[in-house]
């Protein structure tokens, strides 16, 4: 949309007019999200800070996760947005003012006064200087000399309360004190600090401290000072970034381990994915090992720090994970893995891969077994190349790559733990589902089937194929994108296909209520009814599971039986039914078929067939060769 608001790198989304804001709210920000264009690279998942700027009442802070890129647009999602925030964005959208404050103090409605302009001020200030002073009575004693203002009215704090003065003394001497740099920082919301006044050397002491109030300001940029180094407070170590998609732990991540908690005590330093791919620059011939096993890609270190036995040797989705944290401006990447030729990419900015292989081929390639790496920090400019995608594609890509290695026994072999068990995509799992690169059936099963009510062996017979729904469920299990619950108790096998059944030949034809084609023979109807009442009839077993859905069943084929019982009524149904259809076509193909049979020797089923073509049209060459082949039956008997 060309409409779309414009996304700062700050985190301000502004829109180009009132108008503009309330078109947006109409389409996506009364439903808690918002269409934006980007103005720096955004990844899918990541979660912001954004400001939108409201017509005529200021901004609106909210958190926002991208939750779809198409483009240059990006689809946010806003995770925080409470009642009083949809109250603003819809006061914003229909023009009405912010509701005002309470009423002062004297009783009266409204904003408060506001307080003079500087040039008032300054009228004021001339106005008073040009009144001359009055003279004081003889009879009264002078003035007192003004005091000196205290520090506190140079930081507008209140004034503290002067405590007694002592008997003057003379200080020691001061001993020198080390050349110290001011501490960089801004004082907010308060006057220039006014120089000092030289103090003399004999002075009386310093009044006691008073203990004073928070001050009313913020230090900003504020320097460390040599301090003491203070004793060590337990911390944990920050959240590891998932392939660039989430911020913060996820369901299934591993903990960082616990630090300990008194003095003096080793501290183990915290996972750095940037430091650790810090730790791959300019070391040529480093091994790159795939995993070779279901139950090894399953414990790929995406969510978690890698254990220690697979920092040396790291996969491929860790090191493009490492890539995507360092956010180098351009790193060369030397690919010398299995079979494959050396394949030179680079990585810009941890966000885009430029390559002179197709990004296809780049992506087989990651996914061999084993082979080494080489990883060089170069100019941004140099970094030129035909064909580029955004390195998150590529990670998924090269996920998806690692799967097709595997065969379909591996695959059960490695969740066959779980066969028992439901699995149910949670937030995080819905979310992954945009940017894993499915195809459309496999979205349709993700959202149809892993809703925690199907058991696994269930959800993997749905028809789009066992590999394909492996490779989902793989996925958002090394994710974290499952959870896995007790499925609810199964219905008797029989009853679901008689549900399914009854469903199907409530809308199907008569010919395919009896299983049959518009051009089978007459006599098939005839044995359909028959094959279909043992079934279904009364005294059949299906009507011991289900007595209704039997019932129903065999309603519905008795209808179908009376309507083609009969060769006129067969020939007024299609005459109904298929209006468009070519009969004499039709008899024409029942007709070859029929050849078919009786070069094959199956003489019943070739006059089947010629009967069949003759009801559809009758001429006189398709009832020679229904006499001929009766003939030839009657002779060779």
């Amino acid at each position: 949309m060309e409409d779309s608001p414009l996304l700062k790198a700050d985190g301000a989304l502004v829109f180009s007019s009132p108008e503009s804001f309330r078109r947006h709210y109409e389409q996506y920000l009364d439903k808690g999200g918002a269409l934006v264009r980007p103005e720096a690279p955004l990844q899918p998942l990541e979660v912001l800070q954004v400001r939108i700027a409201l017509p005529f009442s200021g901004e609106l802070a909210l958190e926002a996760q991208v939750t779809n890129l198409a483009g240059s647009l990006a689809l946010l999602h806003f995770t925080n947005l409470s009642e009083d925030d949809a109250g603003r964005l819809r006061r914003a959208a229909e023009g009405e003012p912010e509701p005002g404050p309470p009423p002062i103090a004297d009783g009266t409605e409204g904003l408060p006064p506001e307080p003079p302009s500087e040039e008032l001020l300054r009228e004021v200030a001339a106005l008073v200087a040009s009144i001359p002073p009055e003279e004081p009575p003889a009879d009264l004693p002078p003035p007192p000399p003004p005091p000196t203002p205290a520090v506190a009215e140079d930081l507008m704090l209140p004034p503290q309360p002067q405590a007694p003065q002592p008997a003057p003394v003379t200080p020691p001497p001061a001993s020198p004190q080390p050349d110290r740099p001011s501490p960089a920082f801004v004082l907010l919301d308060s006057p220039p600090a006014r120089p000092a006044s030289p103090v003399p050397a004999a002075t009386p002491a310093p009044p006691a401290p008073v203990a004073a109030p928070t001050p009313g300001f913020v230090l900003v940029g504020l320097q460390p000072q040599p301090s003491p180094p203070p004793s060590p407070v337990p911390t944990t170590a920050p959240p590891t970034p998932i392939l660039g998609a989430h911020v913060g732990p996820l369901p299934g991540a591993t903990p960082a381990p616990p630090q300990p908690d008194h003095p003096g005590a080793p501290r183990e330093p915290a996972y750095n994915p940037a430091a650790a791919s810090a730790g791959l620059l300019n070391k040529p011939g480093r091994t790159v090992k795939n995993p070779a096993t279901p139950q090894d890609f399953l414990a790929l270190p995406l969510l978690r720090p890698p254990p220690v036995e697979q920092a040396p040797e790291p996969s491929m989705p860790l090191v493009l994970q490492w890539l995507a944290s360092l956010k180098a401006p351009a790193v060369s990447m030397r690919l010398q893995l299995g079979r494959s030729r050396d394949l030179f990419s680079y990585v810009l900015w941890g966000q885009e891969v430029r390559s002179s292989t197709p990004i296809d081929a780049l992506v087989r390639a990651m996914g061999e077994p084993t082979g080494q790496i080489e990883l060089k920090p170069v100019p941004e400019g140099t970094a030129k190349a035909t064909f580029s995608a955004s390195l998150s594609s590529i990670r998924f890509s090269v996920l998806r790559e690692l799967l097709k290695k595997f065969g379909e026994p591996e695959l059960n072999a490695g969740l066959s733990a779980r066969m028992g068990m439901a699995p149910r995509l949670n937030a995080h799992g819905m979310g992954l589902l945009r940017v894993l690169g499915l195809s459309e059936p496999q979205l349709r099963m993700a959202q149809r089937l892993l809703a925690g009510s199907h058991p696994l062996d269930v959800v993997l017979n749905n028809g789009i194929g066992i590999r394909s729904t492996w490779a989902v469920i793989y996925l958002e299990q090394l994710l974290g994108g499952l959870t896995w619950v007790e499925p609810p108790p199964r219905e008797n096998v029989v009853v679901e296909e008689l549900r399914i059944l009854a469903e199907r030949i409530r809308v199907a034809d008569f010919f395919e209520v009896l299983g049959l084609h518009y051009t089978s023979p007459p006599r098939a109807v005839d044995r359909a009814f028959e094959r279909l009442k043992r079934e279904y009839g009364p005294g059949s077993h299906a009507s011991t599971q289900s007595a209704k859905l039997a019932d129903d069943i065999w309603q519905r084929v008795q209808q179908a039986y009376a309507a083609l019982k009969t060769p006129s009524g067969r020939r007024q149904y299609r005459k109904e039914k298929f209006q468009n259809v070519r009969m004499d076509y039709s008899a024409q193909i029942v007709s070859s078929q029929s050849q078919l049979a009786e070069m094959r020797g199956e003489l019943d089923l070739a006059i089947d067939l010629i009967e069949a073509a003759i009801e559809l049209n009758p001429t006189a060459d398709f009832v020679e060769n229904l006499r001929r082949v009766r003939a030839k039956k009657s002779g060779g008997g």
